[in-house]
């Protein structure tokens, strides 16, 4: 039995479930967590994990962007290119945050993860989320990376 099976037997999941779930409930659950973990950084005085938190959501949304650009995407043109733009947009945003630890850009890449999580769950986003997104945009043009 290889490890990852015992690992399946010994948490009571089958590789057949693992396998057959969702790809869009994955990846809304992955949002969340990446969301999660820059508000726990957030919330640390200093907040000294904030730059791991926000690489670990640079590197899911790397992994949402090559996705996208494979030519084998079940995705719609605009679509795909919307995901590339956004995975480039929250990487440029995160290094700008992490050089000036500005909160304010981490609650909005928060905010933009939630938007994104409910709209792959089926579920509207919120007004304050849309806010935040809008606002998240805003900031692109009024704080430039290394400013």
């Amino acid at each position: 039995m290889s490890p990852r099976s015992q690992g399946y037997a010994a948490y009571g999941k089958s590789q057949n479930a693992v396998a057959a779930a969702d790809p869009r409930a994955t990846e809304s659950r992955a949002l969340r967590l990446a969301a999660q973990g820059i508000r726990s950084a957030l919330a640390e005085p200093g907040m000294p994990g904030l730059w791991i938190a926000l690489s670990k959501n640079i590197k899911l949304w790397t992994v949402l962007a090559e996705a996208a650009a494979d030519p084998a995407s079940p995705l719609p043109d605009t679509a795909r290119k919307g995901i590339v733009q956004l995975a480039v947009w929250i990487a440029d945003r995160s290094v700008a945050c992490a050089a000036g630890q500005d909160a304010s850009i981490a609650a909005h890449i928060c905010s933009i993860n939630a938007a994104i999580a409910r709209g792959l769950d089926g579920i509207p986003a919120t007004t304050e989320e849309l806010a935040a997104a809008q606002a998240a945009v805003d900031a692109k043009t009024a704080v430039k990376p290394g400013a």
